[in-house]
């Protein structure tokens, strides 16, 4: 389940610990990528730049 991230059916929610927020409460932005936040269970608040094509 935590690999599932993220969550809800448009994927506004980053982690589990979010999804238990009231949705008022919840983190409104927040970015895509292979890391993981094993603490709160789901995408981790700060990513990777994605690489260039170009980047060895």
């Amino acid at each position: 389940m935590w690999a599932a991230a993220p969550y809800l059916h448009n994927g506004s929610v980053p982690t589990l610990a979010e999804l238990l927020k009231t949705s008022g409460h919840r983190t409104s932005q927040f970015s895509v990528g292979r890391k993981y936040d094993i603490e709160n269970v789901g995408l981790a608040t700060t990513q990777e730049p994605p690489l260039s094509e170009h980047d060895p």
